[in-house]
């Protein structure tokens, strides 16, 4: 009995590593960023995904529109300005990429515009806080509280566009580091900034977003 025993194991004993190899290369799949097990499960787009892109392009020229109307139309120029209608173009720019993910399925501009709209994301927001600051100080009386808070705004802001900046920097000059690859590496000085890079290092298609609207949206590999 202890022989037939020994006998099975042996036997299963392939199968079971096979499994093993198997787990392994799907995890590997679901990070390479080919997209090929995403195109799999991709579902083909009905009436309501396009209508979708439509109403994402119609969102995205009214940015524009407003952009141009501005310009046109008002009084005010300058920072005022410029800070106000480089948020809405970062708008419209995120919103062209989610339209052109429901035509394109694997496109390596479509991954750079992911990487950009990203990156964008990050760093326009906070000139909303010198451009807040600055339009309080023109629509009433200066003091010199609103213009310390208009001088922090703008220091906040090219802080952290800066911060983000030199991120995008260290991956160019660097690569990425070993221990953003594997876990088991050690941490060295400096991984932080080239690790969460946007910029650089591995893309893949959204899984949620594909199966859910079968739309292509590209999002980095690993959480960063």
């Amino acid at each position: 009995m202890d022989k037939l025993h020994s006998a099975s194991e042996t036997l299963t004993r392939p199968s079971r590593r096979g499994e093993r190899e198997n787990d392994k290369d799907e995890e590997k799949g679901d990070g390479d960023g080919d997209g090929e097990r995403n195109e799999d499960r991709y579902r083909p787009r009905g009436p309501a995904g396009q209508v979708a892109d439509l109403l994402y392009l119609v969102l995205s020229m009214m940015h524009l529109w407003l952009v141009y109307e501005q310009s046109t139309t008002t009084r005010t120029d300058g920072s005022l300005f410029l800070l106000l209608s480089g948020l809405q173009v970062s708008l419209a720019f995120e919103v062209c990429v989610y339209a052109a993910g429901g035509f394109a399925m694997q496109s390596k501009l479509l991954e750079t515009a992911g990487r950009i709209r990203l990156f964008l994301g990050a760093t326009a927001w906070v000139w909303l806080l010198p451009w807040a600051a600055e339009l309080h100080c023109r629509c009433g009386p200066s003091s010199p509280t609103a213009i310390l808070a208009t001088q922090q705004g703008y220091s906040l802001a090219w802080f952290v566009t800066g911060f983000f900046a030199l991120r995008e920097v260290c991956v160019f000059v660097r690569g990425e580091p070993p221990s953003a690859l594997d876990r088991s590496q050690p941490h060295q000085f400096g991984d932080c900034l080239p690790s969460n890079a946007v910029l650089g290092g591995q893309f893949r298609l959204d899984k949620a977003e594909l199966e859910e609207t079968g739309r292509a949206v590209f999002v980095p590999s690993r959480p960063r």
